[in-house]
C-alpha cells in the first residue's frame, strides 16, 4: 500500500486496482461504449436507451454500475431484481 501527500488523501491508503476490480466503468469504458459523443448528457441519454441505469457525477460525467451493465448486456436484467434469493436460504 501506498500513502499519498495530497490534502484530501493524507494518511489514508491508496491501492491501486485495475477497472475491472471498480464496482463502476470507469471513464475510458464509458468513452468506448458512447463512441462518438463527446458531450455528457449525449453519453447519458445514449447509455439510457441500452437499457442502463445512470447515476451523474459531481463532474456532469455518466456513472455506471459495472455489475448492472454486465447482466444488461448479457441479457439478464430481469432477473436482477436487487435483492436477495430468499428462498435458497
Amino acid at each position: 500500500m501506498e500513502k499519498t501527500g495530497s490534502a484530501s488523501t493524507v494518511g489514508h491508503p491508496v491501492i491501486a486496482t485495475s477497472s475491472s476490480d471498480s464496482p463502476f466503468l470507469s471513464d475510458e469504458e464509458v468513452n468506448a461504449i458512447c463512441a462518438g459523443r463527446t458531450q455528457n448528457a449525449a453519453k447519458t441519454r445514449y447509455l439510457e436507451s441500452l437499457g442502463l441505469k445512470v447515476c451523474t457525477k459531481p463532474n456532469g460525467s455518466p456513472l455506471v454500475g459495472r455489475k448492472h451493465f454486465e447482466l444488461v448486456m448479457c441479457g439478464n436484467a430481469n432477473d436482477f431484481k436487487g435483492e436477495p434469493k430468499w428462498s435458497i436460504l
